[in-house]
C-alpha cells in the first residue's frame, strides 16, 4: 500500500487537489499524523482513517495552511457589508436576524473583523448571527480564543485598542465582540448534513477553490449557491469570480471587494450600490488588493468620527519622507484607480530605497494589478532577498506560482509560510 491510497481517500471525502499543493506537502503531513497517533505504517494509519472521521479531518488540516487577517480587502469592504447587514436587518422582523457565514473562517480574523464594522456602524448583536466554520479543529481554537499576534493586523487599525486588550505581544478581542461569533468544525463540501435552513444573507468563501479539484469547486459552488438566498450577497477573492454560476450573480461595488449579489428571478435590482458608495468610509486602504481596471473616482473622503482620514492633495515627492508614508500615500493613490501615478511614484521611491523590501513588494503589487506577472514576480523575489520573512511577497508567489502549476515552488513557498506562522504561535 502506498501514499496514493490515502490521497484518494482525502481527494473523495474533501475534495482537496493533492497534486496541486506539491509533491512534499502531503506526505509530511501523514507523516506528522502517523507519529500524533503512533501509526507505524500506511496500512494501521488507513485503519485508523476508516474508524476516526476525526483524525480524517485533522489530516486534511494538516495540509491547508491558513492565510487570514483582520479586515483583509479593505475596510471599505467590510463598510459596504455593515450597511448591507443594517439595510438587511431593518426589513426584517426582529425574529429573524441576518444570517451570516463564513467558511473556512480560518483562525476568525474575517468572522471577527464583520462582527467590529457592525459594531462600529451601532448594529445590534441581536439584529445579526455570524457562524464561522473552518476545516480544522486547531483553527477553530484559535478563533475561539480570540488572541492574536501583531502580524494579524497588516491593515491599518488606528482603534485597536478600543476593540482589542493588549497583553504583551498579543492582542485579545474584547469578551462583548467575541461573543457575536460561533464557530465549529465542518466541511464545506458537506453542507447537507451540517448546515440547516434557512439560508444565508451573506457568505463569505474567499480563497479556497485553490485548495480543490475541479470537481469539488463544482460541488462547493453549487452548495454555496444552494446555501444563499435569493438576493443575498457573496463574497469571494476577485480571482474567484468565474467560479460563479453565469447569469446568476452580479458584482456589487468596487471590483477589488469580490462581492457578488444572487440575483433574483422575479424581483428588481435594487439600488444598494448606489447607496453603499454614499456611505461615510474610513482612511484604511485595501492593501494588497488591487485590480488593473480601479474605479477613477476622485472625491473626498467624508470622515465619521473619531477618525482622520486626510489624504495628501498631491503624491510625496521629496527624500525627505519616511518610506512608510512615501508607500502609503502611494497605496493611497493606487486605491484611488491612479494607478499610473502610483507606478510613477513608487518608481522614484525604489531609485531613494532600492533596499526596501516593502517598496519592492509595492512594486510588485501594481505590477500584478496591470497583469505584468513575470515583473511582479521578479519584484516580491527581490523583496523576498531584502527581508526573508517577508511574508506577503510569500503570499504572493504562491499564488503566482500556482497558477503556473510549479508544484515543487508552491510546496516550499508554503513550507516557509507555515514556519513563520508557528514562530508567530510560540
Amino acid at each position: 500500500m502506498t501514499l496514493h491510497t490515502l490521497e484518494l481517500v482525502v481527494r473523495d471525502r474533501f475534495g482537496l487537489d493533492i497534486e496541486a499543493l506539491g509533491p512534499s506537502v502531503f506526505p509530511k503531513a501523514v507523516e506528522t499524523r502517523m507519529t500524533a497517533v503512533a501509526a507505524h505504517s500506511i496500512e494501521s494509519y488507513l485503519a485508523i482513517l476508516n474508524r476516526s472521521v476525526g483524525e480524517l479531518t485533522a489530516l486534511a488540516a494538516e495540509i491547508v495552511v491558513p492565510e487570514s487577517w483582520f479586515f483583509r480587502g479593505g475596510w471599505e469592504l467590510f463598510q459596504t457589508l455593515a450597511l448591507f447587514v443594517k439595510e438587511r436587518a431593518q426589513r426584517l422582523p426582529s425574529s429573524s436576524p441576518v444570517r451570516i457565514l463564513s467558511i473556512p473562517c480560518s483562525t476568525g480574523e474575517e468572522p471577527y473583523s464583520l462582527a467590529i464594522a457592525l459594531h462600529e456602524w451601532g448594529i445590534p448583536a441581536a439584529s445579526y448571527e455570524i457562524q464561522g466554520i473552518d476545516l480544522s479543529r486547531a483553527h477553530i481554537a484559535r478563533a475561539e480564543s480570540a488572541v492574536y499576534r501583531s502580524f494579524a493586523f497588516r491593515e491599518p487599525f488606528p482603534k485597536r485598542e478600543t476593540f482589542f486588550l493588549p497583553d504583551c505581544d498579543r492582542w485579545i478581542l474584547r469578551p462583548a465582540l467575541r461573543q457575536t461569533v460561533k464557530f465549529r468544525t465542518g466541511n464545506i463540501l458537506d453542507f447537507s448534513t451540517q448546515l440547516r435552513q434557512p439560508s444565508f444573507d451573506l457568505i463569505f468563501s474567499r480563497n479556497i477553490f485553490i485548495y480543490l479539484t475541479a470537481d469539488a469547486r463544482q460541488r462547493a459552488m453549487a452548495k454555496l449557491d444552494d446555501l444563499l438566498i435569493p438576493d443575498g450577497w457573496l463574497c469571494l477573492s476577485p480571482a474567484e469570480a468565474n467560479r460563479l454560476v453565469p447569469g446568476k450573480f452580479e458584482a456589487q461595488g468596487h471590483p477589488k471587494f469580490g462581492l457578488y449579489r444572487r440575483i433574483p428571478s422575479t424581483t428588481p435590482k435594487p439600488s444598494l450600490v448606489l447607496q453603499v458608495h454614499q456611505a461615510p468610509v474610513h482612511s484604511y486602504p485595501p492593501l494588497f488588493n488591487l485590480v488593473a481596471n480601479a474605479a477613477t473616482d476622485r472625491s473626498p473622503r467624508v470622515d465619521r468620527p473619531g477618525f482622520t482620514t486626510e489624504r495628501p492633495t498631491s503624491p510625496p515627492n521629496t527624500v525627505a519622507m519616511a518610506t512608510n508614508e512615501w508607500i502609503t500615500a502611494i497605496r493611497e493613490l493606487a486605491n484611488t484607480g491612479q494607478l499610473a501615478d502610483a507606478k510613477l511614484q513608487c518608481g522614484e521611491l525604489l531609485v531613494v530605497a532600492p533596499g526596501s523590501a516593502e517598496s519592492q513588494a509595492l512594486w510588485g503589487v501594481l505590477c500584478q494589478a496591470e497583469g505584468r506577472t513575470e515583473e511582479a514576480e521578479n519584484a516580491f523575489r527581490r523583496a523576498l532577498y531584502l527581508d526573508h520573512n517577508h511574508r506577503e511577497s510569500i503570499q504572493f508567489l504562491i499564488l503566482l506560482a500556482t497558477a503556473r502549476r510549479a508544484q515543487n515552488e508552491v510546496a516550499t513557498l508554503r513550507r516557509r509560510l507555515a514556519q513563520l506562522e508557528q514562530g508567530d504561535a510560540k
